[in-house]
């Protein structure tokens, strides 16, 4: 067991099934067993596991537990519907044990939301809206002592998730409802944003932090969700989510006239992105620059831009014109057309 809280998990494998069949502890050691395959990605042995030991387990809580594990085998292997009903269909009643409750919650919780993310397609509208909900009731039954991290990020998942599909359904009708559902999921998680910040490191994931951008930016609540974006950059500053941080960033400011600071994260989106952000963020430096009144800097970089475009078209690596190399193109005749007369802008474009 010590090596499995260690994630050893082979040793620990190797110990646990070392466990014989006439010790009073192998039934716990071979549900301890289970645990560890299933964390080393060895399910088939895990099921092998479950066979061997159910006839064997002399008190409730080891049965009950190993049903959780069979759950919890089926949301690995995406059969959601599978899990929901391996923990609806047997008794829980008389769970004594709390670490057992808080597991039976989570993977309930759990099966509900991917249910509805792996299988939504199957599901009408008002299937969708009850799968979302039975994940919210779930999660929203484990006591506040038991709340971690991992269970406030399941939770505001799920409220965001309903928010958005209400969102798509009737953005009007639905504001109300959409807005207090991405209220309840931002409450989630703050509580630990604010502990990630007196402790100088994120007690969040990183998929969780983003989720916390994303949850308050589609509550239009774009000044906190920049005060937010610039402590996910610190706690994560190789983040898989740079490109989207830089760009909202980069987006909040240009739109509010505060064109130095857009620059900046323009031309880190410039530096870091893909092949079509760093695009965007050539193209939006370019129009920072140009509301800072240098425009020839601003040419410069439409000219970069194009010839960039002109040098992947030769090689054959980009056949299509993008929105970006059109949008270009038109700007820099207008800005030519500014800047010099006739006669010059045509020697310029040669």
């Amino acid at each position: 067991r010590a090596y499995y809280e260690n994630r050893q998990y082979k040793k620990a494998r190797h110990y646990l099934a070392g466990v014989p069949k006439t010790s009073k502890l192998f039934s716990a050691a071979r549900i301890s067993l289970v645990w560890a395959n299933i964390a080393d990605g060895r399910l088939d042995d895990a099921k092998k596991s479950i066979t061997l030991v159910r006839p064997k387990v002399e008190f409730k809580s080891f049965s009950q537990e190993l049903t959780l594990q069979e759950a919890y085998i089926a949301l690995i292997e995406q059969s959601p519907k599978k899990a929901i009903n391996i923990i609806t269909q047997n008794s829980f009643k008389d769970l004594d044990s709390g670490k057992l409750k808080r597991l039976k919650s989570k993977l309930l919780a759990q099966a509900y939301l991917e249910r509805y993310l792996y299988q939504a397609n199957s599901l009408s509208q008002q299937e969708k809206k009850e799968t979302l909900n039975s994940a919210i009731k779930t999660v929203e039954s484990i006591r506040d002592s038991a709340r971690s991290p991992e269970v406030a990020f399941l939770a505001a998942d799920t409220y965001w998730n309903l928010a958005s599909l209400l969102r798509i359904e009737d953005p009007i009708k639905n504001e109300r409802e959409w807005k207090s559902l991405l209220r309840r999921a931002d409450q989630w998680l703050k509580p630990w944003l604010d502990r990630s910040a007196r402790q100088g490191q994120s007690v969040l994931s990183e998929d969780a932090v983003f989720l916390s951008v994303a949850i308050l930016w589609e509550a239009e609540r774009s000044r906190e969700a920049i005060a937010r974006i610039m402590k996910m950059l610190k706690f994560f500053p190789k983040s898989e989510f740079r490109e989207d941080l830089f760009q909202l960033s980069a987006d909040y400011y240009y739109e509010r006239g505060k064109f130095k600071k857009s620059l900046e994260f323009y031309k880190k989106l410039a530096k870091i992105g893909s092949e079509e952000k760093a695009a965007y963020g050539v193209y939006k430096a370019a129009w920072s620059f140009y509301n800072m009144n240098k425009k020839w800097t601003a040419l410069r970089h439409l000219e970069r831009l194009l010839v960039h475009h002109r040098k992947q078209a030769e090689r054959g690596s980009s056949n299509q014109v993008s929105a970006i190399e059109k949008e270009s193109s038109k700007d820099l005749f207008l800005l030519l057309a500014e800047l010099l007369d006739h006669k010059k802008s045509v020697q310029e474009l040669d």
